[in-house]
Parts: structure tokens; C-alpha cells; sequence
């Protein structure tokens, strides 16, 4: 072959490589005729429908190798992966709406989009801008519903913040500490409002009426109360007011007379707990729900009358009110929470509504000054220990309607004389009257079936015991350090004994009805061996 028909196919080759490699790099010119995504000169892979602001090849969404360049939509949604690309970062929820849960713009004034690919924005999520410190300006759609947990905290800058007309819920410390805030406009569509949502904000203007400190708008100054106004002894919350925020008189010490006025219908949780000064509280006719933990550890308390418009009490509503001795609840309610009037210690009198169906549990656990309790027929099951610990409780009438005493319902009541168990009772709860020692009768309904494990353990003072018919069980250790119990009647119908029923019962002599020990009885159910009259009726 000549030379110079050598050196003409080396030329050519190396401008054949050359424009190869020059196609691979990132260019605009790159050709696909053939709509297979393939540069048609080198084969690399190619898209003319994303966008690469970083200059790296790749798709800033999809991360799809680029050869070509586009702008996204007016939407700032990617047309090649269908995605957005904009400055929120977005979260699409269970009910097919967005959450904004962050922002990697630049801008200072913000105005959030009321969709985003055709969704509605409906919340901001927890920490959605928080420390954003260049932003000045907010602005939140209509479409918007709730605002999360310090969505806005620490955006020291933030001087105006304009809330959608259909803002009901706001998160604990949204606003907090925003230093330079000054106008906050909002709508009366607010329902709840978190604890602390404008702590520290030091340039926003409160209103002030009557001992407590408000925000509100044009419309209503005295929308939202947020606290006292320095430690007054006496507030009135204003029939103006439609919201109290969590934790709004928390710890107000010096706090001692409240009124809630007669536009607020939820009083949140924590909301007054801690005033461990308050003495006086009267709740407006308007009120439907109290919240968890609303008046706990009030300890000067000293009655309440939870009227009839309220439906629903938290946990913890006025647990450890230590001073509280009469409550009167409304004939609205229908559950008594867990824990709801616990280690109330001066507790003597409550007189339940007649819609209350369930006592949670641990509701009046350790209520040490309540001597008798009288549950009334609508109530048709209590929680563990309820009242358990109440120690001054002599008498027990459980009403027609219970069918189970649950485990440790009375445990250490230990003043407990008499129980009266209604016909409606099918089972009795271990521990049920766990050392209730001052014991001395029981009168079984004639529904039982069931005596849990340490029903009756050391309640020292029973001296006789009558099962009736309708047992079938009794678990182990029922009775066990009944130590004065001197006799026992278990009729035929009893086919299941467990363990040790009756040890440490040293004076007892067991009377059955059965000629001798069914097979179905634990092998051990005398484990102490007292003494056992076979075939005996009573009659």
C-alpha cells in the first residue's frame, strides 16, 4: 500500500475518534432521529428533556445521563422522569396531597405554591424551613391546613408571615424564636394551637384583657389565648376567645381564680397544669373536650364541675390535684380515662353523670380519702386498677351492668368492708381485691363463672365464703393468706381448680359438694391440706 494512501485512512480514522469524542461531551447539538434516546453519532445516551444545572451529565431529578439540555415546565416539573424540580422539597401524602417538608431556594420572600402537578399543597411539614435564615417573607395558600412542629423556628430574619384562610392547626414552636417578627396574619379558622408557637418572638405586639394575653387579628384581638399577663392572681379568658393554646397557663404559679369563657370549646392539653395556686376554675357552657393532662397537679384545687356540655376528659385530666375533694361530672361523658383523677388524695365525693359507660383504667388510683363508691348502671366496664390504693374506701356497689371486674380494679383498698357484686358479673379479675385486709363479706352475684388468680389474697378479715353455682374456675392462689377464713362452700359446678387456692389459710374447713376431687382439679389446689368434707350440701 502506498504512504499516502496510509496517511489518508489515519487521517480519516482520527477525525472519525475525534468527532466521536467531541459528541460525547455535553453539547446541544447532539442528534436523535431515531427517538431511541441514543446520541446517533457516538450511541451515548441522550434525553433533550432534562434539565443539568450542575453541569455534570446528569439529570438534576431523574439523574438520567444528559447529552442535551432543556428547560423544565412553567410547573418546574421534569417532562422526560415527570417529577418536580422545583425549590420545596415535597412529600405526597396518604390522601394524595403534598406536604412541604423543605426548601433549598435562595429567595427571601416566599410564596408557597397552592399545588404542586396538580395536587393541592395542604401542609407544612415539622422543621419545613427551619434556621432559614435569609427568609424575610411567608406567604401560605388557602389550600393549606396545618403547620407542623418548628416549621419556622430559628428563621431569625422572618418579618412577615401570612397565613391561608384555611389554617386550623399550628405545631409547637412554628414561629418560635423568628427575633424580628412583627406581622403575623391569620384567620379565625385556627383551632388548635401548640405550646410556645410565638416563644421569644420579641418584636411581636400581644393584646392583653382581663389577666390574659392574646392574639388575634382585626376581626378579633382576643382570638387566641396564649398565657397570663405578668403571673396575675385572677384571669378571665374572654367569651371573645375561641382558642387556648397548649401549655397556654402552664406552671402559672401565682395563678389562683380562672374563667373560661363561653366561646372556647376545647381546652388543651397541659393547658393549665402545674398552677399550683389555682383554686377556683369555672369552665364555660361551651366547652366540649378537656385534654390530657389539662388542670394535673393543680394541687389547691378543690372541687370541679365538668358541665354538661363537655363529651370527652384526657388522660390525666386532673391527676394529682391533691386538694380536689368533690367532682361532679356532666351527664355528657361517657368515659372516664386512664389516670383521669388520679392520686387526688383528698378526694371524697364524685357523683358520675348517667352516661358514663366506661371507668379507665387507674382513674381513681390511689384517691386515699374517698370512702364509697357507687357505680351507677350505665357503667358497663372498669379498668385496671381504678381504684386501686384508695385507701379509705369501705364500700363498693358495682352496679347491674358490669361483667367483668378487671385485674387489680381494687387492689390495697385495704379499708374495703363490703362488695356487693352485681347479677351482670361473669368474671373476677386477678388481683381484683388483692390485700384488701378489712374484707369481711362478699356477696357474689349469680353470674360469676370465673375467680382470677389472687382474687382475694390476703384480705385477712373474710371469714366465710360462698361460691355460688354459676363458677365453673378458680385460679391459683384465689384466696391464698385468708388466714381467718373458716369455711369455704364450692358447689359441683366447679370442674377447674388451679394451684393452692387456700394456702396459709390455717383455721379453714372446705365444704364440696363433689363426692371427691374431680380429675380436672390441679393436683395441688389444698396445697396446705386443710380439711375437706366431701359430698355436702348445703341443704
Amino acid at each position: 500500500m502506498k504512504k499516502s494512501s496510509v496517511l489518508l485512512i489515519i487521517l480519516l480514522c482520527c477525525i472519525l475518534i475525534s468527532t466521536a469524542f467531541a459528541c460525547v461531551e455535553y453539547t446541544h447539538e447532539c442528534l436523535d432521529e431515531n427517538n431511541d434516546h441514543k446520541c446517533d453519532v457516538c450511541r451515548a445516551p441522550k434525553t433533550d428533556n432534562c434539565i443539568d444545572e450542575n453541569k455534570d451529565h446528569l439529570c438534576d431529578t431523574c439523574k438520567f445521563t444528559l447529552t442535551a439540555h432543556v428547560d423544565i415546565d412553567e410547573n418546574d416539573v421534569c417532562e422526560f422522569c415527570n417529577k418536580y424540580t422545583g425549590a420545596f422539597n415535597v412529600n405526597l401524602l396518604e390522601n394524595n396531597t403534598y406536604e412541604i417538608i423543605g426548601y433549598n431556594g435562595k429567595n427571601s420572600a416566599i410564596e408557597i405554591p397552592d399545588t404542586i402537578m396538580g395536587k393541592p399543597v395542604t401542609s407544612i411539614g415539622n422543621k419545613a424551613f427551619y434556621s432559614c435564615h435569609n427568609l424575610t417573607t411567608i406567604a401560605i395558600p388557602n389550600s393549606v391546613t396545618s403547620i407542623g412542629s418548628s416549621a419556622f423556628e430559628f428563621c431569625y430574619n422572618l418579618t412577615e408571615v401570612h397565613l391561608g384562610m384555611n389554617v386550623t392547626s399550628i405545631g409547637n414552636y412554628a414561629f418560635a424564636v423568628c427575633e424580628n417578627l412583627t406581622t403575623v396574619t391569620l384567620y379565625n379558622s385556627i383551632k388548635e394551637l401548640g405550646f410556645d408557637v410565638l416563644s421569644h418572638c420579641k418584636s411581636l405586639k400581644f393584646n392583653e384583657k382581663d389577666g390574659v394575653k392574646y392574639f388575634g387579628n382585626n376581626d378579633n384581638p382576643y382570638l387566641i389565648a396564649m398565657g397570663v399577663v405578668d403571673n396575675a392572681l385572677d384571669a378571665t379568658i374572654s367569651d371573645e376567645c375561641e382558642v387556648i393554646s397548649d401549655n397556654a397557663f402552664y406552671k402559672c404559679e401565682n395563678l389562683t381564680n380562672i374563667t373560661i369563657g363561653n366561646s372556647v370549646t376545647y381546652i388543651p392539653d397541659r393547658a393549665f397544669s402545674n398552677c399550683k395556686s389555682l383554686t377556683n376554675v369555672t369552665i364555660g357552657n361551651s366547652v366540649t373536650n378537656i385534654g390530657n393532662g389539662a388542670f394535673e397537679n393543680c394541687a389547691k384545687l378543690t372541687n370541679i364541675v365538668i358541665p354538661d356540655s363537655v363529651i370527652e376528659i384526657g388522660s390525666f385530666a386532673f391527676a394529682g390535684c391533691q386538694g380536689l375533694t368533690d367532682v361532679t361530672i356532666g351527664n355528657s361523658i361517657t368515659h372516664i380515662p386512664d389516670f383521669a383523677f388520679s392520686n387526688c388524695l383528698e378526694l371524697m365525693n364524685v357523683t358520675f353523670g348517667n352516661s358514663v359507660t366506661h371507668i379507665g383504667e387507674n382513674a381513681f388510683y390511689r384517691c386515699t380519702k374517698l370512702a364509697s363508691i357507687v357505680i351507677p348502671d350505665s357503667v358497663v366496664e372498669i379498668g385496671s386498677f381504678a381504684f386501686g390504693s384508695c385507701d379509705s374506701l369501705t364500700s363498693v356497689n358495682l352496679g347491674n351492668s358490669i361483667t367483668h371486674i378487671p385485674d387489680s380494679a381494687f387492689y390495697n383498698c385495704e379499708n374495703l368492708t363490703s362488695v356487693t357484686i352485681g347479677n351482670s358479673v361473669t368474671n373476677i379479675g386477678a388481683y381484683a381485691f388483692y390485700n384488701c385486709n378489712s374484707l369481711t363479706n362478699v356477696t357474689f352475684g349469680d353470674s360469676v363463672t370465673h375467680i382470677g388468680a389472687y382474687a382475694f389474697y390476703n384480705c385477712t378479715k373474710l371469714t366465710n365464703i360462698v361460691i355460688p353455682d354459676s363458677v365453673i374456675a378458680i385460679d391459683n392462689f384465689a384466696f391464698h393468706k385468708c388466714i381467718n377464713l373458716s369455711s369455704v362452700f364450692i358447689p359441683n359446678s366447679v370442674t377447674q381448680m388451679g394451684y393452692s387456692i387456700f394456702s396459709k389459710c390455717f383455721y379453714l374447713t372446705i365444704y364440696c359438694q363433689a363426692e371427691s376431687k374431680p380429675d380436672s382439679w390441679s393436683a395441688g389446689w389444698n396445697k396446705g391440706e386443710r380439711e375437706v368434707v366431701w359430698g355436702y350440701s348445703e341443704n
